[in-house]
């Protein structure tokens, strides 16, 4: 995992990320601290790229992906960062040099076999429940109602599955096209129907089973689930975080996405966040992947407990009318449900107006006094207020009972309109001194350029 954070003011962006990287071995987990996850976007320009969750896209690492793009661009510049990030998406939608087909079908069977083992997992657990529930009430299980509760569990996991995948989002490159869906139904449906089948092996599934299940296999090359859905998608996707200005801003913006794969030439991703810093909205902190920490920081409670108080209360609200009609022994059963169906929808409205002042309190009292501050903040104390928060991070992952998912040297990059991409902190796996050539060369071909541009000038 990683711990990544950007601070926006008026007068830079500073960018901090951790060097942990956990990579999934046979026997386990395996924690490395040495990958680079903050990136020059333009060696010409004042911007850069943050990669968070998974180090490779489609089976190559994001570095070799971003530095092939940056010597591509060469000085090439946009109007605005937002452009930079679709000619980024871009670049990675229409290169067959770097993504070739028998990648984009590993990618597909990796995803579909994801979701279908999602699906299995469910069935499995929701199995292992009813058994355990009939054994307790020493129902007897025979082979008939084995099967009969098997057909049931099957049908209440696949379609609870093909309901959350109906109610997705298609992604924007098939609502601007709907024809790729066609093309990707017409070109993998075979391979799809294949990993159906051995998936699903030890099972006799019904037509109405079967067909959902290859519904649910597009989707997931397709579709996102709603973002207050839960649900798990392993490490089979990348956070790319744009970071800087564009050739016509004076102030720094931001625009993140989360990325997953290629099919033919469509690029499943989503956008997650953008912002630009204004007269209007001078500050902003955006905190990535393990973020607990700077919420905490900033709102003053950590999110899980907030989330515990506010899920506990409601709870309280709604049970508590209930408790009380039940000693009130004047009132008949209809009379104390009449009651209590207006008594618990008045108090959830109540509670809710409650948690909305709460929440405005910890904005009002917390957050916001801290994103005055940062609109105040000159170019170093921004670095040093991003590598704290990653800090923080780092220092509650160690004394936790967790795996150390973030650690190791702490990167840290100011951006600014003037100065450009400077490094704060940057860890090298090699010493600079042994190393001259690689100084001496990074801006060779910008260099070559110019002294042509000068001698032409001349002439």
């Amino acid at each position: 995992m990683t711990a990544e954070v950007a601070i926006l003011n008026k007068k830079a962006v500073a960018i901090a990320a951790d060097s942990a990287i956990t990579i999934q071995g046979e026997s386990g987990p395996k924690i490395f601290t040495s990958a680079n996850k903050i990136f020059q976007l333009s060696k010409y320009h004042p911007v850069g790229i943050m990669v968070y969750q998974n180090s490779q896209f489609m089976g190559i690492p994001w570095e070799t992906i971003i530095k092939i793009y940056r010597n591509q661009i060469n000085k090439k510049s946009f109007k605005n960062l937002y452009n930079y990030a679709d000619d980024f998406l871009n670049f990675l939608r229409n290169n067959e040099f770097l993504f070739k087909e028998n990648q984009k079908i590993d990618y597909l069977k990796q995803t579909i076999y994801q979701s279908y083992n999602k699906i299995l997992s469910d069935i499995s657990d929701d199995l292992d429940e009813m058994i355990k529930s009939r054994r307790e009430k020493d129902f007897e299980i025979t082979k008939e109602n084995f099967n009969s509760i098997l057909n049931k569990i099957l049908d209440e996991v696949i379609d609870t599955h093909y309901k959350l995948w109906k109610e997705a989002t298609e992604i924007e490159q098939i609502k601007q096209n709907p024809d790729i869906l066609d093309q990707i139904k017409n070109n993998y449906k075979e391979i799809i129907v294949e990993l159906k089948n051995e998936t699903f092996s030890s099972f006799k599934l019904t037509n109405v089973q079967s067909r959902k299940l290859t519904d649910i296999a597009f989707s997931t090359l397709t579709k996102f689930p709603e973002r207050t859905v839960e649900y798990d998608f392993g490490f089979n996707y990348s956070g790319l975080v744009f970071v800087g200005y564009g050739e016509q801003e004076i102030f720094p913006a931001i625009k993140t996405y989360r990325v997953e794969g290629i099919i033919l030439n469509m690029l499943k991703c989503r956008e997650e966040s953008k912002h630009k810093i204004s007269f209007e909205s001078s500050a902003a902190i955006f905190p990535f992947a393990q973020h607990e920490m700077v919420y905490s920081f900033m709102e003053g409670i950590d999110p899980a407990y907030q989330s515990w108080i506010i899920n506990n209360f409601l709870g309280f609200i709604i049970e508590y009318p209930k408790i009380i009609l039940n000693v009130i022994d004047e009132l008949n059963s209809s009379q104390k449900q009449k009651y209590l169906k207006k008594i618990q929808r008045v108090a959830s409205e109540e509670a809710r107006d409650r948690i909305s002042k709460i929440t405005d309190y910890s904005t009002e009292h917390f957050v916001q006094p801290i994103i005055d501050t940062v609109e105040t903040l000159p170019k170093p104390e921004l670095a040093s207020m991003a590598e704290s928060l990653v800090n923080l991070t780092n220092l509650r992952r160690k004394i936790s009972l967790k795996a150390e998912t973030v650690g190791g040297p702490i990167d840290v990059a100011v951006i600014s309109k003037g100065d450009g991409f400077i490094w704060i902190k940057r860890k090298h796996y090699f010493k600079s001194e042994l190393n001259h050539h690689f100084f001496d060369t990074y801006y060779k071909e910008g260099a070559q350029d110019e002294t042509k541009e000068s001698n032409e000038r001349n002439i």
